[in-house]
């Protein structure tokens, strides 16, 4: 009979061989693999943060792919009842000493916290990935604090998605790619592999499945599966948990408020409040709801039809998130007195604030002098200093007293630095 540290080996030599097979594949390379790589030389812990299937464990071996490794991934269900001494063991043989060490979604491993510190006072070089926010926030976690550095990950930006498709930025057929970007979304396989919505749908149901009810052990599926599907069709709206409370009947008002974290934490759903100078009423207003792909809210038969400008906003929360703002902390929609609202601010103080609104089109002049009155408004009530309007294709400048406000075309928006 096998003996259980015979089956591990087996196993890693497995993984070992499905890694060696990953490194020939081609890749597009990411915009973080250079400071990842740059990262490789210190000592501290580093951890991919990210969404499943956003390309986090491809980054993480474009960055290792010239040193000499170890790699474990910990989706395999047969690590969970391994301790960490005997696969520390079983890596050594299979390894040998080797400096840097590559774990793939270590959320996965029971007390990976134990093991994870235990090979760094050995001398490893660790690499993490994980789809899970919360990670390092856990009580656990704690031990790392200091000595681990973060890495974010979001599916193919604009310029990614561009440069997969052999397009430089100042190609014209930028805003032809920027078109089947917002459409399709970013995630690698619908580009590289062309999977399509049936993919994505199913993605979809293992984040649900998976990163939320099998890791918090929801006992309403149905229920939070109706949630997920309710906001993929409302994306870039307002809403507020009484008002699902009541669409939803038999799920209250703490689960649902509970829901809305787990979404967050596997980088599935995010809210956004409104800003106020006054963080209560901030917590008391409407917030809105926004998916972290395009690709999954069209999967979904989201409407484009008098959604276009929904699905461009969400586009451009998903590229403020990856630019590194922070939903309701450095990043909101606002409100002015006088109701007019703004798609996002973000609160620069002292310098003052930047306000984005967003619009496919303004090619009507209503729809134009409806966004400059908003954002005169709220320019003034929050200080503002910094006013976009992005649109489709559209692009311009107008004067609002002493401020400039950019009318810029999203591809534009995305890869500039403003």
């Amino acid at each position: 009979m096998m003996h259980m540290n015979d089956k591990l080996i087996n196993l890693l030599l497995a993984q070992k061989a499905e890694r060696d097979r990953l490194l020939t594949l081609p890749t597009v390379t990411r915009e973080a693999t250079a400071p990842l790589r740059a990262a490789l030389s210190r000592k501290l812990i580093k951890v991919i943060m990210g969404p499943r299937r956003a390309g986090k464990s491809t980054l993480a071996l474009q960055a290792l792919k010239d040193r000499p490794h170890a790699y474990v991934n910990f989706e395999d269900e047969e690590l969970k009842h391994v301790s960490g001494n005997d696969l520390i063991a079983a890596l050594d043989k299979v390894y040998g000493p080797l400096p840097y060490c590559l774990f793939d979604e270590v959320q996965e491993f029971p007390d990976w916290e134990t093991f994870v510190n235990k090979l760094q006072r050995r001398g490893r070089n660790v690499v993490l990935t994980a789809s899970n926010s919360r990670l390092l926030s856990s009580e656990p976690a704690s031990s790392l604090t200091g000595r681990h550095e973060a890495v974010s990950l979001l599916p193919f930006s604009l310029s990614e998605f561009a440069a997969a498709r052999g397009i430089a930025g100042a190609d014209p057929a930028i805003s032809q790619a920027c078109n089947q970007w917002l459409r399709s979304g970013g995630f690698p396989e619908v580009l590289l592999e062309h999977a399509g919505e049936k993919y994505l749908a199913a993605l979809f149901d293992a984040i649900i499945l998976r990163d939320i009810v099998g890791r918090h052990k929801v006992r309403n599926v149905l229920a939070i599966k109706s949630l997920g599907q309710l906001f993929l069709n409302s994306i870039a709206s307002r809403f507020t948990a009484r008002s699902l409370e009541r669409v939803l009947h038999n799920v209250s008002f703490s689960t649902i408020e509970r829901y809305l974290g787990y979404f967050a934490e596997c980088y599935l759903f995010f809210t956004l409040q409104a800003f106020s100078f006054k963080a209560r009423a901030r917590l008391r207003s409407e917030r809105k709801i926004f998916c972290i792909d395009n690709g999954l809210v069209f999967s979904a038969g989201f409407n484009l039809l008098g959604g276009e400008t929904r699905a461009l906003e969400n586009a451009v929360f998903v590229e403020l998130l990856r630019r590194g703002y922070v939903p309701n902390l450095s990043l909101f929609y606002a409100q002015t007195l006088n109701r007019h609202e703004i798609d996002f601010l973000l609160p620069h103080y002292p310098n003052g604030a930047t306000l984005i609104q967003v619009a496919y089109a303004i090619s009507s002049q209503t729809t134009l002098e409806r966004e400059l009155k908003s954002l005169a408004a709220a320019a003034q009530e929050f200080r503002a200093d910094k006013l976009f309007i992005v649109t489709m294709n559209e692009e311009a400048k107008h004067s609002l007293g002493n401020r400039r406000i950019e009318i810029v075309p999203m591809w534009k928006w995305c890869m500039s630095e403003w």
